[in-house]
């Protein structure tokens, strides 16, 4: 019989020392620690005491989220669970703790095996849930950029070609965080990270800065990160306003893609374009023109 357990995070950490993203890993979760209330750790052992799942909450607002700061939590193992084992991390959180819980996970592709499990023995305990939708990009699908874009993306795509923009895979980080903080006033939308708070999440994820300009100008760019061998996740990109015209967002999703794929990347993680589980069809549109696969970010409340 599984029994959940609350533990010190050291004692987490000590069962589970490896993490599908850095945001499942102890570094990153410390670093964040004071944008929630406390943290508890919970960890499922079976019968002969042996751990075989794991979770770091933060409790926010009286109840507790995973994550707590974040585009998306984990739960943590050795080796992959079965379903049942998954099932039985769910009712023994729901049973645990009363005050309530909410609970994200990653689009399946970040672990192919465990992520069905895990969202399927959920959404059996939910009392609420929805699914965000997020899009990425197949690096090893296309054997270049352009054969993924739909008639019209490739027809913005030319045009932005000709604009004469140049691209710097390296570019300084305030030039990059400046062109995003200009397209978030202009768009209206919030920035939920300062330059500050980026710069201190490099020294525990990779971060890569973006930039095209034309001429002296600073027109488009993106943050990315590096999550795993595997899949590097667009954190921020946009453009400034005034250079519609010359369709920087095309070319720059070309030279985003292009980079990682030469690194051996076989996914970009562009991110979702709904709001609790509301698309904004418009952007899902723009990523769909691009050749990007449609997959969901589920979350799951009580």
């Amino acid at each position: 019989m599984m029994e959940l357990y609350r533990i010190t995070i050291e004692e987490l950490y000590g069962e589970f020392p490896q993490s599908v993203t850095p945001y499942g890993s102890e570094a990153f979760n410390r670093l964040n620690a004071p944008k929630a209330d406390s943290l508890a750790a919970y960890i499922l052992r079976d019968s002969k005491g042996k751990a075989r799942l794991g979770v770091l909450a933060g409790e926010c607002d009286g109840s507790m989220r995973v994550p707590f700061s974040a585009p998306f939590g984990e739960v943590l193992y050795r080796r992959p669970q079965t379903l049942e084992t998954c099932m039985d991390l769910a009712h023994a959180l729901k049973n645990t703790i009363p005050a309530g819980m909410q609970l994200t996970l990653a689009p399946d592709f970040y672990d192919p095996l465990m992520l069905p499990r895990l969202k399927g023995a959920l959404g059996i305990v939910a009392t609420e849930m929805y699914h965000d939708y997020n899009y990425s990009y197949p690096l090893t699908r296309y054997s270049d950029f352009v054969s993924g874009l739909a008639p019209a993306a490739r027809n913005h795509y030319n045009r932005a070609c000709r604009a004469g923009f140049s691209f710097t895979a390296d570019a300084h980080p305030a030039r990059v965080y400046e062109v995003i903080r200009r397209n978030r006033a202009w768009r209206g939308y919030p920035l939920a990270m300062s330059f500050e708070a980026l710069c201190e999440t490099a020294a525990v994820v990779g971060i890569d800065w973006h930039l095209l300009s034309l001429g002296d100008a600073d027109v488009a760019s993106a943050v990315v990160y590096r999550l795993n061998p595997q899949v590097a996740q667009v954190i921020y990109w946009g453009d400034v306003e005034g250079y519609g015209g010359e369709r920087p967002m095309n070319l720059l999703a070309r030279r985003v893609a292009d980079h990682y794929r030469a690194l051996g990347f076989e996914t970009l993680d562009i991110g979702p374009s709904s709001g609790r589980g509301v698309p904004d069809t418009g952007l899902c549109t723009f990523k769909e023109s691009l050749g990007c696969d449609l997959t969901f970010k589920s979350t799951f409340l009580w």
